[in-house]
């Protein structure tokens, strides 16, 4: 049964993630990397040279394949959350866990926010309170729990998580 993070990029998903899979011995998949994966290219050039429509085509077949990993932790891409099919799945197969965190600190986390086509505009700030906003419902209605990783270290969102999993 996996274990999914959603959340905003920069909330910790696949550093996080990948360090409770790790002390729990279970395996662990990001789906954006199993969406490079697919495509054989990165996420930029899927993103410039295929479109937005084709890379969620491409996420949602990522979605189905984390889904049949057994027990697993997952780290989703932050868009996860704009189909429905991919809620759907993720609260059907698992517990889905909002790892959640202010603009600021997100921006921080991401710099320069480079190989993140989202956040190509000028003023990435501006772009990513935009994302929060519009992403925050969607978060809140596919979450079964909220984890605020705003003034935590990736230590202590693993120690958060890893009672979650044994809850």
């Amino acid at each position: 049964m996996p274990f999914w993070l959603i959340g905003m990029m920069g909330a910790g998903k696949s550093v996080a993630g990948e360090a409770l899979a790790a002390r729990l011995g279970v395996e662990f998949a990001d789906t954006d990397a199993l969406v490079v994966e697919t495509a054989g290219i990165p996420l930029p050039v899927i993103w410039e040279e295929l479109g937005e429509e084709h890379f969620r085509t491409l996420e949602r077949a990522a979605v189905e394949r984390a889904a049949g990993l057994g027990i697993a932790v997952v780290a989703t891409g932050g868009g996860v959350v704009l189909h429905e099919p991919n809620v759907t799945t993720m609260r059907r197969t698992g517990s889905v866990i909002w790892l959640d965190a202010s603009p600021d600190t997100l921006a921080l986390r991401i710099g320069i926010g480079e190989g993140r086509p989202l956040l190509a505009s000028s003023d990435r700030l501006v772009g990513l309170v935009q994302l929060v906003q519009a992403r925050q419902p969607l978060y809140e209605a596919a979450a079964h729990h909220r984890v605020d990783t705003e003034d935590m270290t990736v230590s202590e969102v693993v120690d958060v998580l890893e009672s979650m999993w044994t809850a």
